[in-house]
């Protein structure tokens, strides 16, 4: 049996030792080697987190409040190019999109991977079938591009032997510490020509901490100007690191390519060089591609200042309706000109109420009371079509108006196909009435079942975008959760009252 005198040696080499190597900071010492091996940004304020759910939930209202729909992309399966990260990347990214869309229903993701073939494939054979199946707008591309472990390491190790006469103990521990970097690489492609969409990329790293065996870890990411720390789970470690890399990729990505304020969501302050770098980019880009009154008339009309078509043509209405946004916000010189400090205010500012709308004086030209809708063969024709051929329609309505038209299929599914991806301009006039699918990349076909189709259009005097319900806007060629037409003009008149009209077309076969 074990004497006394041998226990009270044990006990205090024990303390001694656990003395010894817990004083040692192993991990400061590798923390402190990183920003040597790393460069980042100096003096950069520090955000701990556990992970970016919050932000992707700020996003979802942040595209509902910039009007953002109908994205469509397609994601292609994430390569770990390190070939040591064993989680399932592409995965992630479909769950933070999920999350990120919630009520907004901005971005309809397709999951892309090696069952499809591949994406020229893909795409040629994405518009042959139905009026819903259309070629998506982008595609998500990358990888985990980069896990370099170890970069910086510090292991520090103790002794102590005692020997009283003949017997001798000794007792010894160590503590190690290194740091590891793990990058991410993702980017979009326009499926139009296969380019790189310019600025819409996200290179991101994260620095990942361990001591000892990993219980304790924790990992920081610089970004804009912020450092964001968190801490990780013994089971989590680079896994976790991962999903927050790509959270962080998909806020930049659909931040980037629509031209909301992301930056909001990430607790970044607006006046960091690095933000006020980006929106000088994004407006030089706009005015370079000729997009930048479109996207005016786009945002103005969401926030109740202008009400004439989105057709990247600048006219009296949007010179109006700039003059009084500059107003509402302060802004001078008060004019009709889109400039930087307008598009800096229409990103950082809160959205101010739109005033009231001067009448011009002098009498006013009669406006029809009763609005119409008729809708109609294209090529004049009546009666029954063939099963699977291919139709028309022609919706005019009797004054100017905006037009919210679906599409009811033999299963009795019901989508939204304008206004679209391809036509974001809602207002159609008499003398120019909306010819579906005219110009735009997409097939009608009558059902090849026999049973009856159906379209419905519904007109207002204004455009009630923002208004429809989450259930009457979704996505673009996308099935709503509605169970018909009439339940779809049900939660219509419950959100707009009497403010709209409406039209129904059958398609019949023979």
């Amino acid at each position: 049996m074990m004497s006394k005198r041998v226990l009270a040696m044990r006990f205090l080499i024990g303390v001694a030792c656990a003395s010894l190597v817990g004083c040692m900071e192993v991990k400061e010492d590798v923390r402190e080697a990183v920003p040597k091996l790393v460069k980042g940004p100096e003096e950069a304020p520090f955000r701990t987190i556990t992970g970016f759910t919050s932000a992707l939930r700020c996003m979802d209202g942040l595209l509902i409040d910039y009007g953002v729909h109908d994205i469509s992309m397609l994601v292609e399966d994430l390569k770990d190019r390190t070939k040591k990260v064993k989680v399932g990347a592409k995965d992630m990214l479909i769950s933070a999109v999920s999350e990120m869309t919630r009520r907004s229903h901005a971005v309809r993701l397709i999951a892309f991977g090696a069952d499809s073939g591949n994406l020229v494939s893909f795409l040629a054979s994405a518009n042959q079938t139905s009026p819903y199946s259309v070629v998506p707008d982008y595609d998500i591309r990358g990888s985990i591009s980069q896990l370099d472990t170890g970069i910086a390491a510090k292991d520090v190790s103790a002794g102590l032997n005692i020997t009283a006469g003949s017997a001798s103990l000794g007792i010894g521990g160590a503590k190690t510490a290194n740091a590891s970097v793990l990058g991410l690489d993702l980017s979009v492609i326009s499926t139009r020509d296969y380019s790189v969409v310019p600025g819409v990329v996200a290179k991101n790293s994260i620095v990942i901490f361990k001591e000892g065996s990993g219980i304790d870890a924790d990992a920081r990411i610089s970004k804009l100007g912020v450092n964001y720390s968190m801490n990780f789970t013994r089971a989590e470690g680079s896994a976790q690191a991962l999903r927050n890399l790509i959270e962080l990729a998909v806020i930049e990505l659909v931040g980037k390519l629509a031209k909301v304020p992301y930056w909001k969501c990430l607790g970044v302050d607006p006046k960091r060089e690095e933000i006020q770098a980006e929106i000088y980019d994004w407006f030089y880009n706009l005015v370079a591609d000729q997009e930048i009154v479109a996207y005016f008339q786009a945002q103005l009309t969401y926030r109740d200042f202008y009400d004439g078509p989105i057709d990247n043509q600048y006219n009296l209405p949007l010179t109006d309706a700039v003059i009084r946004y500059k107003k509402a916000l302060g802004l001078k010189p008060v004019n009709g000109n889109i400039d930087l400090a307008l598009f800096k205010a229409l990103l950082n500012r809160p959205v101010p109420e739109p005033p009231a709308k001067e009448e011009a004086p002098g009498p006013q030209a009669p406006v029809e009371r009763e609005l119409a809708v008729k809708i109609h063969y294209l090529s004049g024709r009546t009666g029954a079509l063939k099963p699977g051929e291919s139709f028309a329609l022609e919706v005019r309505p009797s004054q100017e108006a905006h037009l919210y038209c679906y599409y009811q299929n033999d299963k009795g599914e019901v989508m939204r196909f304008f206004p679209n991806r391809f036509e974001r301009n809602s207002l159609v006039t008499p003398a120019k009435p909306l010819h579906l699918p005219g110009s735009m990349p997409f097939k009608l076909f009558a059902s090849k079942s026999g049973k009856k189709e159906r379209v419905a259009c519904f007109a207002s005097p204004k455009n009630v975008m923002k208004r429809l319900p989450a259930e009457a806007r979704g996505t673009d060629f996308e099935t709503l959760p509605v169970a018909s037409l009439g339940k779809l003009e049900g939660l219509l008149h419950k959100a707009l009252g009497d403010q709209f009209t409406s039209a129904y077309f059958e398609i019949k076969t023979r």
